[in-house]
Order: structure tokens, then C-alpha cells, then sequence
């Protein structure tokens, strides 16, 4: 038996593979999202983390906020992180001059 309702149809090429992209980038700005969405419950963060939160470069938080404004950082591993509690304090200690 045979489904006469059903329409079919073929896309072109090009336009298949701009959909295909489209939903990969959206696919994979989604999962970003969620894993900043993580990090925001979370009690360490990794210097990746911070940086997608604050909009800020590794090097701000490594040079200047670590090693001249004294930021406590911990090493575990090949990662290094930040204690949220720790970050937030900094900041509240750092207004804006």
C-alpha cells in the first residue's frame, strides 16, 4: 500500500550544504552555551571559563590579574583554575578608576 500524501522533493546541492553548516555552527554555538551555563554553578572555574565570562584574554588573567595584581590561581594537572568566590572578591576589590 502506498501513501499517496506524501510530497517529495530534492534540494539542490549548494543549498543542502549551506543548511547542513547553518545547523552545525548553531549546533555548536549551543553547546558553548551550555557549557558557560555550567560553569556558572560550579565552584572552580578554568582560565577558558573566565575568559568566555568576562570577555577577557588568558593573558589579562595569567599577567596582569595573577602576577601583578596577585589573583590566587590553582594548578591541577595541565589546568589551571580560579575559585569563583575568590574571582568575585577580586573584582569587587578592582572597581573601575
Amino acid at each position: 500500500m502506498t501513501n499517496n500524501n506524501v510530497l517529495q522533493f530534492e534540494l539542490p546541492e549548494d543549498f543542502n550544504n549551506q543548511l547542513k553548516a547553518s545547523l552545525i555552527y548553531i549546533y555548536r554555538d549551543a553547546m558553548e552555551e551550555a557549557k558557560r551555563d555550567c560553569a556558572v554553578t560550579r565552584e572552580m572555574l578554568t582560565i577558558e571559563e573566565v575568559c568566555s565570562m568576562y570577555n577577557t584574554s588568558r593573558n589579562t588573567i595569567t599577567e596582569k590579574w595573577h602576577k601583578e595584581m596577585d589573583l590566587p590561581l590553582s594548578k591541577l594537572g595541565n589546568k589551571i583554575y580560579i575559585e569563583r568566590k575568590v574571582l568575585n572578591d577580586f573584582i569587587r576589590a578592582h572597581p573601575y578608576q
